[in-house]
């Protein structure tokens, strides 16, 4: 560091059991930096996907025409709308989203308006389901430990969040069966 004048060192170990995990600048008030793997996933009717992990530092934008790919490969069709979080907004993603049809929430580029439009019910609706992808997070890191993964090796690691994520997808998928069950036992009950 003296000889090349360097101040910072590049793929540092921040941990001595896990040497692979890398600390993340998030500039969140509670916690500005975070250590594990970073994970980029999409939420479709209550299921959730992964669609990046990695352990280095990342920019999602520049993933969400690969997921919308994979959407495509998965059911075969394109999604018809896309909810993201204003960082997947860019131009390059608008443009698009936009030649293939699909439409998208989020505010317009440019400055906004003097007079601020309100949202329609429909809108807010839409609106509301980006909360969705951030309460799988939360129950992900609640209910399955994600955030307390005491894996050595980094494998092992992804190893460890995907079998969460796999947990948390047959819960939604046993909750959607016994509501069908349940339909089914009243329905038989009141004939």
């Amino acid at each position: 560091m003296y000889k090349e004048n360097k101040r910072s060192i590049a793929h540092r170990i921040v941990s001595i059991h896990q040497p692979h995990v890398r600390p993340i600048l998030r500039g969140k008030d509670k916690a500005r930096t975070e250590f594990g793997a970073k994970v980029n996933a999409s939420t479709i009717d209550g299921f959730t996907f992964i669609d990046q992990m990695q352990w280095e530092n990342f920019n999602e934008s520049t993933f969400l025409q690969d997921q919308i790919e994979q959407y495509q490969k998965r059911f075969k069709c394109l999604p018809k709308y896309v909810l993201a979080d204003k960082i997947y907004l860019t131009r390059a993603n608008r443009a698009f989203m936009k030649s293939m049809g699909i439409r998208r929430t989020g505010k317009p580029l440019g400055k906004p308006p003097k007079k601020s439009k309100k949202l329609t019910k429909e809108q807010k609706e839409i609106h509301n389901q980006r909360n969705h992808i951030e309460g799988k997070f939360g129950q992900l890191k609640r209910a399955r430990h994600l955030n307390i993964n005491k894996a050595k090796l980094a494998i092992t690691s992804f190893s460890w969040i995907a079998a969460s994520f796999f947990i948390t997808n047959l819960l939604t998928l046993a909750k959607s069966h016994f509501i069908l069950f349940k339909y089914i036992i009243t329905s038989v009950i009141t004939e």
